[in-house]
């Protein structure tokens, strides 16, 4: 018992989590990126990357990755009001059904809804903007 926690001890020392996720903002967009291109980064095997990644994220480090690039899609479809799948193109997932799969088991909602909630969200806050801008016109604000 004693060597095995000495042995993650060292383990969680040689992987920094600052370095892993770096990793993964970098090469977002790279259609290969998985945990052997992770693992291969890191210079580490793939069950020491998956120790790891499990201590310090309680995930495995495919889905800490999945999750990174839902972010960042939602983010950008968010941001730049364009199709969602566009989007997911855009940070490499190049198959549409794949992606279609990943957003139904996370949200229990298919993309398309998510895409029209982002919108509707997007709409709701213009409104609350051009109405407070009004305001500010019309001397109702001081």
């Amino acid at each position: 018992m004693y060597f095995n926690i000495n042995t993650q001890l060292i383990i969680l020392v040689l992987l920094n989590s600052d370095k892993v996720i770096e990793i993964i903002r970098n090469e977002i967009c790279n259609p290969d990126l998985n945990v052997d291109f992770l693992c291969r980064e890191l210079s580490k095997s793939r069950s020491t990357v998956n120790k790891c990644i499990i201590n310090d994220f309680n995930v495995r480090p495919s889905e800490l990755i999945k999750n990174i690039k839902i972010q960042r899609i939602l983010k950008y479809t968010y941001d730049f009001q364009i199709d969602i799948y566009k989007s997911a193109q855009y940070y490499g997932i190049v198959k549409a059904d794949s992606f279609y799969k990943i957003i139904k088991r996370k949200f229990d909602k298919n993309p398309t809804e998510i895409e029209f909630e982002l919108i509707t969200h997007i709409e709701r806050r213009q409104y609350f903007l051009n109405y407070h801008k009004s305001l500010m016109i019309n001397g109702l604000i001081i």
